[in-house]
């Protein structure tokens, strides 16, 4: 299973007026002719964000600069939007603690000026923090009230975020599949509405993996008929949507689509076209060099081979994959193909190789396990982390309030 495609973080500077094709050089050059204004305020944010995920150190800089601009001149809104770019810059460093201090930072400033766009935004980034550190409960409640905030400002592309992103929630557990569907269902027709096509693609691959799965058995009380059937249909039917729309946007997700597509047929036992399709995902894949996508695809040509029976075949594909993963250090994947491997060679009767991969997948489980306790523990060290942080920011603010007092109180002597 693919992990949920989710819409973590958004850019969401409306103010800002310089094109994202806007050569940095010149927004440095324009930067140091620029008055101490908003604006100049504005040009930092911007800068920062073309640093997010190449130098988020510099993004973080930059962002620092335009919040004590902003501080000095009193301009909330860009001390709000300075705040969010610094949280950028430590979330694309993986320090989860200070991007949480600092997009809490910039929700109080939103709050404090009734900014709800802004507050939406912040609320959606903490509870993206919160999701990949495995808090499912916490990332829905943020998400939630980002929600409420979208829909209070009826601002279409938060609303749609908000609602893909509690799906994604979700669709991280089988038995709340039925739960991502209803907000899925939701969020569509209005990324729709928005021509956003990643989005649609995303939501799409979502909903048809759902229906893929066998845990979608909690409909067949509602449909009143052929399970299997119906989830193959339905899945087919929003994996062409993912594909039509990966297209449009010209992503590198169209090898999943294609990958997807020829697992549902598969289940519906149309040989041809299962192959047909995996086979055109790894070629895709492989012109691209997109090598995860090439291990996906090469992993579920395995899976269509083995359930037609064609098991040298299933054999070299999962071999390909196994390959693939064990480069790229892609466990989830290692794990399929250590099982294809497994039951594959015990249905040829080379039974040494069989238990060889047996073992293989029974290591990789015990690593797959350990991955998700560590996860927990991080979750644990990371509210511990954000706590005492938050404490010596409190510290710091009393100590410049005094700081303040003390020099109003020498004027008023003076």
């Amino acid at each position: 299973m693919h992990k949920a495609f989710l819409y973590i973080i958004f850019i969401c500077i409306t103010f800002i007026s310089y094109s994202q094709n806007y050569e940095i050089d010149s927004i440095k050059s324009v930067i140091e002719n620029l008055p101490s204004d908003s604006n100049k305020v504005n040009t930092l944010i911007t800068l920062s964000s073309y640093f997010y995920r190449s130098s988020p150190a510099e993004a973080i800089r930059y962002g620092i600069t335009a919040n004590n601009l902003a501080e000095q001149i009193n301009f909330a809104k860009g001390a709000g939007y300075a705040q969010k770019s610094i949280g950028m810059g430590h979330y694309f460093q993986g320090d989860y603690a200070n991007a949480l201090i600092s997009w809490q930072q910039a929700l109080e400033i939103f709050q404090s000026i009734d900014f709800k766009l802004g507050e939406a935004n912040m609320l959606n980034n903490l509870g993206a923090v919160y999701f990949n550190q495995g808090e499912d409960t916490k990332a829905i409640d943020y998400y939630l009230q980002s929600l409420k905030l979208a829909e209070e400002v009826e601002d279409k592309l938060r609303i749609a975020t908000a609602l893909q992103n509690i799906g994604g929630v979700y669709y991280n557990k089988p038995a709340t599949y039925h739960e991502a569907l209803k907000y899925y269902k939701q969020a569509l027709p209005i990324m729709v509405e928005l021509e956003d096509y990643e989005a649609i693609g995303a939501v799409s691959v979502n909903m048809g993996e759902i229906f893929l799965s066998d845990s979608i058995a909690y409909y067949s009380e509602i449909y009143k008929t052929d399970t299997t059937l119906y989830n193959a249909d339905t899945a087919l039917f929003y994996f062409d949507w993912a594909l039509e729309a990966y297209q449009k946007s010209k992503t590198g997700n169209i090898p999943y689509a294609l990958n997807s597509l020829g697992k549902a047929y598969a289940l519906k036992n149309d040989f041809n076209n299962a192959i047909n399709y995996q086979k055109q995902a790894i070629e895709i894949a492989e012109n691209n060099n997109a090598l995860l996508e090439q291990a996906f695809s090469y992993a579920g040509l395995g899976d269509s081979y083995k359930q037609f029976r064609h098991h040298r075949s299933a054999i070299s594909a999962y071999s390909k994959a196994l390959n693939l993963a064990e480069n790229l250090e892609a466990n989830y994947i290692r794990k399929e193909a250590f099982e294809g491997l497994s039951n594959c060679y015990a249905t040829i009767g080379d039974y040494k190789k069989a238990y060889k991969y047996q073992d293989l997948l029974n290591s990789i489980k015990d690593t797959l396990y350990k991955v998700e306790r560590d996860k927990n523990m991080q979750s644990t060290i990371l509210s511990s982390e954000v706590d005492r942080k938050q404490g010596q920011i409190v510290l710091l603010t009393k100590d410049k309030e005094l700081q303040e007092l003390d020099i109003r109180r020498q004027k008023n002597y003076a």
